[in-house]
């Protein structure tokens, strides 16, 4: 039973006045009536009779209050229990955040997780997904931004926070560029530049390419994301990639979606299993709270 249903009816049971009681809610009498019924439903007896004098609670409704409004007390007092236990926690965290897209996910985040937690200092480095990985692995930051959740990997806690699509990025030139949408398919036999150094990446598109059976004509190798524009137009090669990158907007080259299943994944903030920071275990607990409600 919800608590916020809980709630409505405390109140109305006070007041007996629906018109009342759903103003105070900010919801229509309608939405009220029907969150009672769905009460009443569930306990299997009425909570309130209704008449052209008024509004009573029945016999089982007063007793339901009585038990109700000594959950609620309970239940506030954990909340707040727990509420001042968490704005006590006091540390540090290291932040890797993957540089190219800071912007789409962390501008609200990062305010919401300083509010939320203003005994903890948090210190965000901006790193490439390989060099993310490494010092994630090797304990040399606490949490890190990982573009694709491996559900194998013992050592991480991933919280998961948003679905990520994946693009094809490519010369104006290509025949290809002319279209709005693009299976994976579709790029059979191109010549695809990978990211050089950096085998997180490389992994996750060579995986994606095995599912679907899709083979290249030639496989070169890009310095990093801002690179592959140029290698792109040079080669006449294609770069698959995150969604991020769209931003990029460089002259010449076309950011192209991918329908495919394949291409989606999982964004996600990682910590070592090992770690029992209580910092990090409650920034990743926020960080779901934040992001379940943003999704």
């Amino acid at each position: 039973m919800k608590t916020d249903h809980i709630k409505e009816f405390l109140y109305l049971a006070e007041t007996l006045n629906f018109s009342t009681a759903s103003k105070a809610f900010y919801i229509t009498q309608p939405t009220l009536s029907r969150h009672i019924q769905e009460m009443e439903k569930e306990l299997g007896f009425s909570l309130f009779n209704t008449s052209s004098h008024g509004v009573e609670l029945t016999r089982e409704g007063k007793d339901a209050k009585k038990v109700f409004s000594k959950m609620m007390k309970e239940y506030e007092g954990m909340q707040a229990r727990w509420t001042d236990w968490h704005r006590q926690i006091e540390g540090h965290i290291r932040l890797g955040l993957l540089y190219y897209s800071l912007s789409d996910y962390f501008t609200d985040f990062l305010p919401f997780i300083n509010e939320k937690n203003p005994g903890v200092s948090v210190k965000c480095l901006n790193y490439r997904p390989q060099e993310l990985l490494d010092d994630l692995l090797a304990g040399k930051i606490d949490i890190g931004q990982i573009s694709y959740v491996d559900e194998k990997n013992p050592k991480l806690y991933y919280q998961k926070i948003a679905m990520t699509d994946m693009i094809v990025v490519m010369s104006n030139k290509n025949p290809l560029a002319r279209c709005t949408e693009l299976k994976l398919s579709d790029l059979e036999q191109e010549t695809l530049a990978e990211l050089k150094n950096d085998r997180y990446s490389t992994n996750i598109t060579r995986e994606m390419f095995n599912k679907c059976g899709v083979s290249f004509k030639n496989i070169i190798e890009t310095d990093n994301i801002e690179t592959v524009p140029h290698t792109c137009k040079t080669y006449n090669a294609i770069h698959v990639t995150g969604s991020s990158c769209r931003k990029q907007q460089a002259a010449g080259v076309s950011y192209i979606p991918i329908t495919d299943a394949q291409a989606h994944s999982w964004m996600a903030l990682a910590c070592l299993k090992s770690n029992n920071n209580l910092a990090v275990r409650k920034f990743l607990d926020d960080a779901k709270l934040f992001f379940e409600r943003n999704r």
